[in-house]
């Protein structure tokens, strides 16, 4: 599969989304946690596992709601598939990108393409 950037977002996030899905993992069990983390690497925005999800908390808004809805992507593709972890990256992704530029999830504003992907930018 090809590689590509995934850029940092920046600016507020849609609050209703960021709330819904926050609901709705705390409905099906699943621990959400955006408590620093000063040992943690600094590139890790966030990750998945039996113990729940946890987000970075010192990013911005936008990027939060990004990393939690690729996380939550992991939740839900869990044992569905076998595939190395490269291909599991890009497909919680790309469910991270489609569902937050679906839902306004980047930012305030209704927009087509998250910050970054616009071929207008």
């Amino acid at each position: 599969m090809p590689e590509f950037d995934v850029p940092v977002l920046t600016g507020e996030a849609n609050e209703g989304l960021f709330a819904d899905l926050l609901a709705h993992m705390r409905q099906r069990g699943i621990s959400v946690d955006f408590e620093p983390k000063p040992h943690m690497d600094p590139g890790i925005k966030g990750y998945y596992s039996q113990a729940g999800i946890w987000v970075r908390p010192e990013e911005a808004k936008a990027q939060q709601l990004k990393t939690f809805l690729h996380e939550v992507a992991h939740y839900y593709s869990k044992g569905v598939f076998r595939i190395p972890r490269a291909d599991a990256e890009t497909i919680a992704e790309s469910a991270a990108f489609v569902v937050g530029t679906g839902q306004e999830g980047a930012g305030k504003q209704p927009r087509r393409h998250t910050p970054g992907f616009n071929r207008d930018n």
